[in-house]
């Protein structure tokens, strides 16, 4: 990938892949960064994911920033922290207000004081701390990543003794709460976001715990609960009086988003969720055994600790390695023991010790001891490859964990360890070829065919290019292809080439031209590797059999009697044994020839496709509809001149042109008579050279008498067009003539009263024009016919001072078509331009001058559905979105329409100022 940039993230894999190659170190995926998860592009062409199992980055109006929970004054006067990606705020003091706690969707939820209008709050970074909410009593709220905890810090047991801790009543508002047995509580917001009010606990001061969690072999305990659809009830007292405490106490409902999951369950309390954490409320999930007699409650204690990690983002790749990464910041003593990780099923907030999930793999163990003075917290990481190997197999969004002591008899097992775990995944994408975008032949552009029994046909006198599409969103360094060739029924390839590393996409090799023998059956596949890891499976097979022999002519039939642009039948056969699947047709440029040019290669050869029946492609035209018997289905053709030459040549499946001799097309000679409708009977010529000067109405040489479509139209001039112009058309000087003069400004505007052309079939359109001596850079009209909204036909100059005649249909949705000139006009020069839409022969053709040899053929097929323009011929302006346009700046002499074909004897008496009428 050329115009690398280097940086530190990107904003897809492919672009952090190609720059983490290039420039020897990781980069992050903009895309796929989350405030709990982050993908990075390494050096190696492979990925690597990481979760975290609480939010660690928020994101800003200047990019991700770290979580930042020291707490700062919001726009609506309360306390909030700095960053993070669960908004909470807390009172300010002066009202009941508690903390307001936001759900995913930005709904606020409420809580309220039962010990009526707060103080205002002392503020310790991440901690306000409300004094004496009742005697001896403090209201601790904490900002944490995901949400925040409640602690009410009770400091002696003539505090707990106060009657207002028998029933602490928290109220909600904005949510309805349910609890679920044994399990948090839930608030529900209208629009069905929510936030989890973790179950309460609570523990004293032993092992030096205070109101951020216990410590050491102390625990929390659960506190009894009652809830109501608003109101979250705490039994603080008969809490308390379990069993002998040491002062102060701490009580502690939290609240949190719950963006991943964690949780211990402990046999000590075997029907008590903990989801969140909240056995030790400081972050710290407990792990082993600790006996009765080293804990402050008096209970034996059994805890495992679990959590759920999101793995969606590597659901179906390649797994290279998981590490499971959790800091123990605590341990019975410093004697190393033995802790397992395992995968287990999943979990909830409904897990207990009593309802604890299943295992289903242990991953990995770690004998360690960490969190003591002489062995101070450290991370320790577990090989997690296998489980997420499995997940990301089974396409699994999530994974839990489940950390296990060896041994849950024995004290030194005890430890704790942070909720706040990492996951970390490298990983590889593994590439593929596309199956949206086939196989196929790129030259010649031939379609995957997987059927051994209809193989394509290619000539094997040429390279024969491959291609497959590969897609790799990972791709590094890029990925290469392997291509091999195989004759059918040996299953060793014949032929192997590869494309070598480059970015995704569009990938060819080809096979050597005269490298395989014609008449035998072969196929090729392709597979892709990207560094790390090749496709899983090979290509669809694609059969072809070469054939490099060229068809025979075609026979040529035609019947009728007709005239120039008149239709006439002709059909074309071949030999069945040929194979022939098309046939292409055209007409000859003036007078009879014995032998015609052979289709043009940029239409039709062994290198392009071949064309649908009908189409056309500038002169030529193709006929694919081929029976059994080698025939093509009867078709309309019109002769383009009173002595036409109609040339065919044949194709076959591989793309051979026929060949006979020295010719590779049959022909069919037509001598016809010129075209009836082009005459003073049915068309139209305003004759100007005879007349002394302009005079208003300008009369038609047609003087049929009505107002059909082939009746005298005599043009009226509008009163700002200059009747005095004239023009010497020779240079002596001997021949004078009056001449439609036309200017910029003002709009001149000449017409007849009527109709004139069925635009839908065939007409010429003529006249003499001069351009000034400097041309417009805008497109100038010289003849068009009005119609509903724009012109059913034009004849102008493009704007590049470039001849263009052009048919527009009426209906809506298709576009006009025009044969241009290849070349601009001459300035300051009379030319004799001729537009013809040949509907026979679906050919818009222009011609300059004398020469019935077309400088430009334009294909167009009349829509269906599509209706003449029913307006007046204009001499010197357009119709273009139903208002006058395209005023012409120059002259304009004889202008003439006529239904049907012109022939070349009529146009060069018109170059000769002569009637179009023998």
């Amino acid at each position: 990938m050329s115009g690398l940039v280097n940086a530190q993230s990107a904003p897809t894999e492919a672009q952090a892949s190609a720059i983490a190659v290039q420039f020897d170190h990781s980069v992050g995926v903009d895309a796929d960064t989350t405030p709990t998860e982050e993908v990075s592009a390494l050096p190696d062409g492979t990925m690597q994911f990481t979760e975290n199992s609480v939010p660690v980055r928020v994101p800003t109006t200047s990019g991700w920033e770290p979580v930042d929970t020291n707490l700062t004054t919001s726009s609506d006067g309360l306390l909030a922290p700095a960053a993070t990606d669960e908004p909470v705020e807390f009172s300010a003091g002066g009202s009941s207000l508690i903390a307001k706690v936001a759900t995913s969707t930005g709904e606020w939820v409420d809580e309220t004081s039962p010990f009526g209008v707060l103080p205002t709050p002392s503020v310790d970074g991440s901690v306000a701390t409300y004094a004496n909410v009742l005697p001896g009593v403090d209201l601790v709220l904490t900002a944490n990543a995901d949400g925040m905890s409640e602690v009410l810090a009770i400091d002696s047991a003539t505090a707990a003794a106060n009657p207002a801790l028998a029933a602490v009543n928290f109220n909600v508002t904005g949510t309805d709460l349910a609890t679920s047995a044994g399990g948090p509580s839930t608030a529900t917001a209208s629009d069905g976001s929510t936030v989890i009010s973790t179950t309460p606990t609570w523990w004293d001061s032993s092992d030096g715990s205070g109101a951020d969690g216990p410590q050491g072999e102390s625990f929390a305990d659960p506190v009894p609960q009652t809830d109501s659809s608003s109101t979250i009830s705490l039994g603080v007292q008969s809490a308390i009086a379990q069993h002998p405490v040491e002062y102060p106490v701490y009580v502690d409902p939290d609240w949190t988003g719950g963006l991943e999951a964690f949780s211990d369950v402990d046999k000590g309390h075997p029907t008590t969720s903990y989801w969140e954490g909240q056995n030790t409320q400081n972050g710290d999930l407990g792990t082993g055994f600790v006996a009765a007699a080293y804990s402050p409650d008096g209970v034996n204690h059994t805890a495992r600790s679990l959590w759920r990690m999101n793995t969606s983002s590597v659901e179906g790749k390649h797994i290279i390695k998981a590490t499971f990464d959790v800091t123990e910041d605590h341990s019975f003593n410093c004697t190393a023991s033995t802790v397992d990780l395992y995968t287990s099923n999943s979990f909830s907030s409904g897990t207990t010790w009593n309802a604890q999930p299943s295992l289903i793999q242990l991953q990995s163990s770690a004998t360690v001891a960490y969190g003591e003075s002489a062995c101070p917290e450290h991370s320790v990481g577990f090989t997690a490859t296998a489980g997420v190997t499995t997940a990301a197999a089974a396409h699994a969004a999530y994974v839990s964990f489940e950390l296990h002591a060896l041994s849950e008899t024995v004290d030194s097992s005890w430890k704790r360890f942070l909720q706040s775990a990492s996951l970390v995944i490298d990983y590889n994408t593994v590439p593929v070829i596309s199956t949206t975008t086939p196989p196929q032949f790129a030259s010649p552009v031939r379609s995957c065919v997987s059927d051994p029994g209809s193989p394509v046909l290619v000539n094997g006198t040429q390279p024969l290019s491959l291609q497959v599409t590969t897609v790799d969103p990972d791709a590094g360094a890029g990925v290469s292809v392997a291509y091999s060739v195989f004759a059918d029924g040996n299953p060793t390839a014949i032929q192997t080439g590869a494309a070598p590393a480059a970015a995704v996409g569009n990938r060819t090799w080809s096979i050597l031209a005269n490298s395989l023998t014609p008449g035998e059956l072969y196929y090729w596949n392709a597979t892709v590797n990207d560094g790390t890891d090749s496709s899983p499976t090979a290509s669809p097979s694609c059969y072809f059999e070469v054939k490099n022999t060229r068809p025979g002519l075609p026979t040529v039939v035609g019947s009728g009697q007709t005239s120039v642009g008149a239709p006439m039948t002709v059909q074309f056969s071949s030999d069945p044994a040929d194979g022939v699947v098309s046939f292409a047709y055209w007409w000859s440029d003036g007078a009879a020839a014995t032998t015609g040019p052979s289709a043009p290669s940029t239409y039709f050869s062994t290198t392009s496709a071949v064309p649908a029946d009908g189409a056309a492609a500038g002169p030529v035209r193709y006929a694919d509809s081929v029976g059994t018997s080698g025939e093509s289905a009867a078709l309309t053709v019109a002769p383009i001149d009173t002595e036409s030459t109609l040339y065919v040549a044949s194709f076959d499946g591989a793309g051979n042109e026929s060949l006979d001799g020295s010719s590779s097309s049959s022909s069919l000679d037509v001598t016809v008579s010129a075209s009836p409708t082009v005459d003073y009977t049915n068309g139209h010529q305003w004759e100007l050279d005879g007349l002394p000067a302009l005079s208003n109405p300008v009369v038609d040489s047609n003087t049929t008498v009505g107002t059909g479509l082939t009746n005298e139209a005599d043009l009226t001039m509008g009163s700002t067009v200059n009747t005095t112009g004239t023009s010497q058309f020779y240079s002596g000087g001997v021949y004078d003539s009056p001449v439609f003069s036309f200017t910029a400004s003002p709009a001149q505007i000449v017409s007849t009263s009527h109709r004139i052309l069925d635009t839908t079939q065939s007409f010429t359109a003529t006249a003499w024009i001069n351009l000034p001596s400097s041309a417009g850079t805008a497109k100038e009209t010289i003849l068009a016919q009005s119609g509903a909204t724009n012109a059913g036909f034009e004849m102008q100059i493009d704007g590049t001072g470039k001849l263009q005649f052009c048919v527009v249909p009426q209906i809506t949705g298709h576009t006009e078509d025009c044969a241009t000139a290849p070349t601009a006009l001459p300035l300051a020069t009379w030319v004799l331009a001729t537009g013809i839409w040949d509907a026979a022969n679906q050919q818009v053709r222009l011609l300059v001058g004398n020469s019935i040899i077309a400088t430009s053929i334009q294909p167009h097929v009349v829509p269906s559905g599509d209706t003449s323009s029913t307006g007046n011929l204009l001499i010197g302006s357009d119709f273009v979105s139903g208002a006058s346009a395209r005023q012409w700046v120059g002259q304009i002499d004889d202008p003439a329409v006529f239904p049907g074909v012109i022939d070349s004897a009529q146009l060069l008496r018109l170059s000769l100022f002569d009637t179009v009428n023998p």
